[in-house]
């Protein structure tokens, strides 16, 4: 099978463990079986666990390189996961999985902050998509069994921010290092910098109450959307570009809305879809291309 085809069954699986993420992990947020940040810690620690006994060593770090490892290991995990799970806690389902489809406009907002030069429906779509992104925060209405939070949402939106840097810039250190060493050594630079945050919420887990439905969901976030899904990221951008990485992002709200109306953990409102219609029309302009200019005879 030809790295492109393995790369977008990668995503796809990558977009449906997320879209899925939204609503298991409420399953546990919501009752407040454990809090966000312990969550995080749990979740780095296994991961950073799990890579170390798939790669059994850390790759050798090049001086040159530290700083930007650890800037990849604070916005791909430490700050992009503490940021969504506190944001997911505070906000619905449907909320989060729209405005993590922003994240392609920001990387787009990230290549012109470079210098890459963009045209006038990129930047169009830029400013519409983020409108649908601004109307859905503002508006924070109630949604099914969940409250929307204007903290929330600016929360999970920082995070698809850091998410969106991330994907720029660790291309250039799993070209270098290659995909699972790279995520080692992050997933091993985030482990103290979540306990230093966690350790009072992780004082107070008591998993003693679980039953099974709560050890699955434990089991989902801490091995498929931590380990897979960031091994399975890292093998298409080490295949494909960051941009068309952001894009299965696209394909979030659609699994993470059927799943969190299949399980009764959202609702489906008008404000979604003004919101959604939005977001959308902005990230199909800025994948426009302007016509070619006419050449003199």
């Amino acid at each position: 099978m030809h790295h492109t085809t393995r790369s977008r069954l990668a995503l796809l699986t990558v977009s449906i463990i997320y879209g899925a993420n939204y609503s298991i992990a409420k399953i546990l947020l919501d009752p407040n079986w454990i809090g966000p940040n312990a969550f995080i810690f749990f979740r780095v620690s296994a991961s950073a666990m799990l890579f170390f006994l798939v790669v059994r060593r850390f790759p050798r770090i090049d001086r040159r390189d530290a700083g930007i490892f650890l800037l990849c290991s604070f916005t791909g995990i430490i700050g992009n996961q503490l940021l969504f799970f506190n944001g997911l806690k505070r906000t619905s389902p449907i909320h989060a999985a729209l405005l993590m489809v922003c994240t392609p406009l920001l990387v787009l907002i990230f290549r012109a902050m470079q210098g890459t030069r963009l045209n006038h429906w990129q930047w169009l779509g830029c400013f519409v998509g983020m409108a649908g992104a601004a109307y859905l925060i503002v508006s924070v209405p109630s949604a099914g069994q969940q409250k929307a939070s204007l903290m929330g949402d600016l929360m999970v939106l920082s995070n698809a921010l850091l998410y969106g840097y991330y994907l720029l810039r660790a291309p250039e250190l799993i070209r270098k290092y290659g995909s699972l060493p790279m995520l080692s050594a992050l997933f091993a630079l985030a482990v103290l910098p979540v306990l230093a945050v966690s350790w009072q919420e992780i004082l107070l887990f008591d998993a003693a109450g679980f039953g099974l439905r709560e050890w699955l969901a434990f089991a989902f976030v801490l091995i498929a959307t931590s380990f897979l899904a960031y091994a399975l990221n890292a093998y298409a951008l080490k295949h494909t570009n960051p941009e068309t990485v952001s894009l299965y992002i696209y394909l979030q709200p659609l699994f993470a809305t059927l799943i969190a109306l299949a399980s009764g953990k959202d609702n489906w409102t008008a404000t979604y879809l003004v919101a959604a219609c939005l977001i959308f029309s902005g990230i199909f302009l800025s994948g426009k291309k302007n016509p070619p200019s006419p050449q003199k005879s």
